[in-house]
């Protein structure tokens, strides 16, 4: 079988596309993969920030349209990118492990603590990030940092900021999480949904290629990240709303912790849950409306 992966044309992404690739095949010998590079508004637009630009879809739409399109079979995001809802027609077919979900430090100089105590120019395009940054660090003040990871860490090089805040998994995926100074407590900076995983994208109608590539993938993973962009959903979705959240399997139920800013009554809330995996969508909808409230 031959299989188009579509992936976005930067370093990170590529490098994370060649494993789900390299994988696929390592696990069936029928399955030859080939990359497809495709550019998204996401990419092009590096300037604004996401709230001015919107993130529904930003890093992910190019990728649907060549899905639809019949120009590629099968497409790979950061699942941290993906809306809380599947265009009509794609599916979110399976999702890997979560190679670290925690955000990342980044500083030659400065640490955590430092920022506490000091007025340091902490760089991130996150409005989850900002908002907890202002909360944790408020002698601190937050500069918006756009671009590819090489292009972040060169901004921090040049001196453009004191400290870099990325997703940790992208810099253990490319190899060079040498630059992680520290990693920031989960249960305190609650991470991105979705941040750490890859997912797996492909037309509805594709069912033999979906069967064959769940057999793959952990199912629990998937329900995992299923529950997080229910969770993104009950908020509008969007990566421009100051949120974060997490779920983990422990046993046979799920933790499940969140962050959210309020803008209206400038409150940080965070709150946690135990889902039963099979009964989760009601007690997941009254958590959220409370932090919401």
């Amino acid at each position: 079988m031959e299989i188009k992966l579509g992936t976005r044309d930067s370093l990170l992404a590529s490098t994370q596309s060649t494993w789900i690739k390299n994988y696929i095949e390592s696990q069936n010998s029928n399955i030859h993969i080939e990359l497809e590079y495709i550019k998204t508004q996401g990419d092009l637009n590096q300037n604004q920030s996401f709230s001015r630009i919107g993130s529904q879809g930003l890093f992910t739409k190019e990728l649907d349209l060549a899905l639809l399109d019949h120009r590629i079979d099968l497409a790979v995001h950061s699942l941290k990118d993906l809306p809380s809802s599947m265009p009509k027609g794609i599916e979110m077919i399976a999702v890997s492990s979560c190679i670290d979900e925690r955000d990342a430090w980044i500083s030659t100089k400065h640490s955590f603590e430092d920022a506490k105590k000091n007025a340091l120019c902490i760089g991130t395009a996150s409005v989850r990030r900002s908002r907890l940054i202002e909360e944790q660090c408020p002698k601190s003040f937050v500069k918006m940092i756009r671009g590819n990871v090489d292009t972040r860490l060169k901004k921090l090089h040049d001196g453009e900021c004191d400290v870099l805040l990325l997703a940790s998994a992208g810099l253990k995926r490319l190899g060079i999480e040498h630059h992680i100074r520290e990693h920031l407590q989960a249960s305190i900076f609650v991470p991105a949904i979705g941040q750490g995983r890859l997912a797996l994208c492909i037309r509805s109608s594709d069912t033999d290629l979906g069967q064959k590539l769940q057999k793959l993938f952990s199912p629990r993973d998937l329900l995992l990240a299923q529950i997080e962009k229910k969770f993104l959903a009950s908020f509008g979705g969007g990566c421009s709303i100051p949120l974060g959240a997490i779920a983990k399997f422990e046993h046979d139920h799920i933790s499940f912790s969140a962050y959210y800013y309020h803008e209206e009554k400038k409150e940080h809330r965070r709150q946690s849950i135990v889902l039963d995996p099979s009964q989760y969508i009601e007690d997941l909808q009254n958590f959220s409306l409370k932090l919401r409230a």
